[in-house]
């Protein structure tokens, strides 16, 4: 009997165990399978962006170091011609997590980097940017567009780019097929335009030199207040001085005129004695020159007299 019931206990443990491992499996599968887009919006709340796939194209979230990855779903086809390359277009978001202004510096800038990070990929060669020019996205030239060509294993391939910005993040949208197609398939040109233009970012771009404008704009508000402070200080001291310039004048005035009044006839008696003794100088003066000019010919003719005296 306990042999019986061990061997059902452990049939039971294995069977769960396995039911479990199936579930597991058909779960992690499922989420490997990309979804497939059905002319919904996909978003992304937490980068604060969203787009409208083109219907029936895969959705690959986080794929391949990109943001998302959308193309078509692969078609199992023969090859009949091994000459012809074969190539499933894509288009790919890369979210930045800077918001960039959307100029002409900010285009040559975009330029250099596309060089760089598609010019140096593996299999690329002959990388050139074609041209970039601004289009309208939601408003007045707030998008750059660039056109670029490369050799991929010796295939002639080319790609679109749309650059957009928001308020806090910006995106860089890339279309790329075979040149071929590219510049033959418009149903195709136009279903990626119009995916791509579909993308949405939360505020707008910001404007360069932006912050440096507020900056400078806030010193010159600081400069002038401080100015306009001191100036009414100074004029406020100036006109302080002048109040009390005009008091100190008016109490000497005033007193002035009070000791007048009141010590007149001092003044007038003081005065005297002073014209008085200048009087007196003057005389003395004119004195003692009446007197030097009495005597001196007196004293010439003494010695005179007693010269002529001596000669006898």
């Amino acid at each position: 009997m306990k042999p019986l019931v061990r061997l059902l206990q452990k049939t039971a443990f294995e069977t769960v165990l396995a039911t479990l491992i199936l579930l597991t499996a058909v779960a992690l599968s499922a989420a490997e399978l990309p979804k497939i887009a059905e002319g919904r919006p996909w978003m992304a709340p937490d980068i604060g962006v969203s787009l409208t796939p083109p219907t029936g194209w895969q959705i690959q979230p986080n794929h391949m170091g990109k943001t998302l990855v959308l193309q078509p779903v692969p078609k199992q086809e023969k090859i009949k011609d091994y000459s012809k390359p074969i190539y499933n277009r894509n288009i790919t978001l890369a979210v930045i997590h800077e918001a960039r202004p959307i100029d002409e510096t900010e285009a040559l800038t975009l330029r250099t980097k596309l060089e760089k990070d598609f010019g140096q990929a593996a299999g690329v060669r002959d990388f050139q940017v074609l041209e970039h020019r601004f289009i309208d996205y939601r408003q007045k030239a707030d998008g750059i567009l660039l056109y670029t060509a490369f050799q991929l294993n010796g295939f002639p391939m080319s790609q679109m780019h749309i650059f957009l910005s928001g308020s806090k993040n910006s995106a860089l949208l890339t279309y790329t097929d075979l040149a071929d197609a590219f510049q033959n398939n418009e149903d195709a040109m136009n279903q990626a335009w119009n995916a791509m233009l579909s993308t949405e970012l939360n505020g707008t771009a910001p404007k360069r030199y932006k912050d440096l404008i507020y900056s400078g704009s806030a010193l010159g508000l600081m400069l002038v207040s401080g100015f306009l402070v001191v100036l009414l200080r100074r004029r406020s001291a100036y006109k302080m001085y002048e109040v009390e310039e005009e008091k100190l004048y008016r109490d000497d005035a005033g007193a002035a005129e009070e000791f007048s009044s009141v010590t007149g006839l001092a003044t007038v008696v003081a005065q005297a004695p002073v014209q008085e003794e200048t009087r007196d100088v003057t005389d003395v003066w004119n004195l003692a020159v009446s007197q030097v000019s009495t005597t001196l010919p007196k004293a010439r003719k003494k010695r005179a007299k007693s010269a002529v005296e001596t000669a006898w």
